[in-house]
């Protein structure tokens, strides 16, 4: 007997597979093109301080989200997606990574044009851990850049985003950083 959850990752991969797929017509008629989100700041609100969150206190759940659909972007924003281990970006963010924002084939993780790399697909969870902590690192590093972080692990490399926005909680105090909306709510159930 098959498990509820493998039942569902099942049916979360064929959906994904008819979304991608050009033969697939008669589930999805016709994709069409939607209209790129420009990015805008707002700068998190705390309930005491503007500027800064009081100690122990996480943002507001929204406050910095990444949009669900990225095709432009400010020079001054990065696009962070998942690649596979061997640096292949054919599908999903990281062939709008290699596409728009001059990610380079062969190069599975670390800054590249416009973008950052974090390799998922092939990766264990330790090992995406490792690499986010790197990422952080360089995003600390370059305050005036604000990273946008895709739903990374979460389309070929098969994970859900209760496993993989975990291990982005200590971005939560790093001011240019967005994450999906679904990793905020991880890190709020922690």
């Amino acid at each position: 007997m098959i498990s509820t959850n493998k039942m569902m990752k099942e049916k979360l991969h064929r959906l994904i597979d008819a979304i991608f797929d050009n033969e697939s017509k008669e589930v999805l008629p016709e994709r069409k093109r939607r209209k790129p989100v420009k990015v805008f700041w707002q700068k998190p609100i705390y309930k005491n301080n503007p500027l800064e969150p009081p100690k122990g206190e996480r943002p507001i759940l929204g406050q910095r989200v990444t949009p669900s659909w990225i095709d432009e972007m400010d020079a001054n924003e990065v696009f962070v997606f998942g690649s596979n281990t061997r640096g292949i970006h054919d599908g999903g963010a990281s062939f709008t990574a290699v596409q728009y924002f001059g990610a380079i084939v062969g190069q599975a993780e670390g800054p590249q044009g416009q973008s950052y790399a974090i390799p998922t697909d092939g990766a264990s969870l330790s090992d995406i851990q490792a690499s986010v902590n790197s990422f952080i690192v360089y995003a600390k590093a370059h305050p005036h850049l604000t990273f946008l972080v895709t739903e990374i692990g979460c389309g070929t490399a098969g994970y859900h985003p209760m496993e993989i926005g975990p291990l982005f909680k200590d971005a939560v105090s790093v001011p240019n950083i967005y994450l999906p909306k679904m990793f905020w709510k991880s890190i709020s159930c922690l």
